[in-house]
């Protein structure tokens, strides 16, 4: 075998993989209305099924106000009871491979954002969170 390490688990701090193949977030356009399909879940679990260690999601919003961008996109916004209920219910399913899951959790879209509308400016609802 060519590269016996990456079927060898390795550790994350306390957490262990089973392996070390990792799938890295990208967004497969699996939304309506800003939530998540049932498709989505099922592309999870495929890869989980098929040996992933690690599953990173693709890029969900922390909140809405921050950043209310992009509008083209439809990325999903984890502000909710339901939201957090949903991303328990794919954490549940990859697991049950083996699988570890994580979010690609960010405060809003960057350089990849649509054109600003008239009534929003980015930054303006931002001053309001002292960070």
């Amino acid at each position: 075998m060519k590269y016996p390490k990456l079927f060898e688990p390795a550790n994350i701090g306390s957490m262990t993989l089973k392996n070390r193949i990792v799938l890295s977030p990208l967004h497969a356009n699996f939304t309506v209305c800003d939530k998540y399909t049932d498709r989505f879940v099922k592309y999870y679990e495929e890869r989980a099924k098929g040996g992933a260690g690690l599953i990173i999601t693709a890029h969900i919003k922390a909140e809405k106000d921050i950043d209310p961008y992009p509008k083209t996109f439809g990325y999903p916004i984890f502000d909710s009871a339901a939201e957090i209920k949903y991303f328990t219910d794919l954490t549940e399913t990859v697991h049950k491979y083996g699988t570890k899951i994580a979010i690609e959790l960010s405060p809003g879209t960057g350089r990849i954002a649509d054109e600003p509308l008239p009534d929003k400016r980015v930054g303006s609802t931002f001053r309001k969170y002292h960070f």
